[in-house]
């Protein structure tokens, strides 16, 4: 079963936003103007500090949110006696540039092509009966690994034509890496290496 959410796609519109009684839990103080939909681009001129803070705990709260609702679908998988016998990949497609400093290279979401941390490094996790529960692997993933674990999770096999690799191996401990480096990139903009 494939389970798709958009979120926390922009825009960052978690229920603080649109419940007049809520104030967003991670800025409750907040008293400007509400940015759930920010402008593409760069933020010097147009955010201040608190509004670009205000910004990174919408996109915080909406983040909350998801996991509350793949909560209630972890909850579920259980109930049901299947967690046993599942094989989970939580995946994202990237990362999200939110303003200035850590948070980003001056830009407020993706609008650049430029493969900055930000926006390229993104979580891969799974979880599955005889894997071992909490281990953080510094390895590197890519997107088209997700088919390949799956098959050879499935006992159907790795197929030698296509680019993933099952990540099993990895996330047994059995091996340290699965590939040397990944590609990163903006389609039809920029490409790059990650070693």
């Amino acid at each position: 079963m494939w389970v798709d959410s958009f979120d926390p796609h922009e825009p960052w519109d978690p229920p603080s936003v649109y419940d007049p009684d809520m104030k967003c839990p991670y800025n409750p103080d907040y008293k400007g103007k509400d940015m759930f939909l920010p402008i593409l681009g760069p933020v010097e001129g147009i955010y201040t500090e608190p509004q670009l803070h205000h910004i990174r705990m919408l996109y915080a709260e909406k983040v909350t949110m998801c996991d509350r609702w793949l909560g209630y679908l972890m909850d579920q998988v259980k109930a049901m006696d299947l967690e046993d016998s599942t094989l989970f990949l939580l995946v994202s497609d990237h990362g999200e540039p939110l303003g200035n400093g850590e948070h980003g290279h001056g830009i407020m979401r993706k609008c650049r092509p430029w493969p900055y941390e930000e926006l390229v490094h993104a979580p891969m996790i799974i979880k599955g009966p005889g894997l071992p529960a909490g281990k953080r692997v510094k390895g590197f993933t890519q997107s088209c690994d997700v088919a390949q674990t799956v098959t050879d999770w499935l006992g159907i096999g790795v197929h030698p034509t296509h680019q993933g690799k099952s990540l099993l191996p990895l996330a047994k401990g059995e091996v340290d890496k699965v590939r040397d480096f990944a590609i990163t990139g903006y389609h039809r903009y920029s490409a790059s290496i990650r070693r």
